[in-house]
């Protein structure tokens, strides 16, 4: 039986974890990822979804 990858919040995370975790679930490297947020921050855009995501977007589960 194969698992689906389930989108969560990343466990090394500097702020949110949704930087990270979009990363881990995608196969990017977050550094790259987090770089790019904050190169667009200055839009004021991605700032509100970030908030967004980081109440959306579950905590990992330790126990998976």
């Amino acid at each position: 039986m194969s698992h689906a990858k389930q989108l969560c919040r990343g466990k090394t995370h500097m702020a949110g974890g949704v930087c990270a975790g979009f990363a881990a679930h995608y196969g990017i490297n977050k550094n790259r990822l987090r770089l790019l947020f904050l190169l667009t921050a200055f839009l004021g855009f991605p700032i509100l979804i970030y908030l967004l995501l980081w109440f959306v977007i579950p905590a990992r589960n330790e126990y998976l």
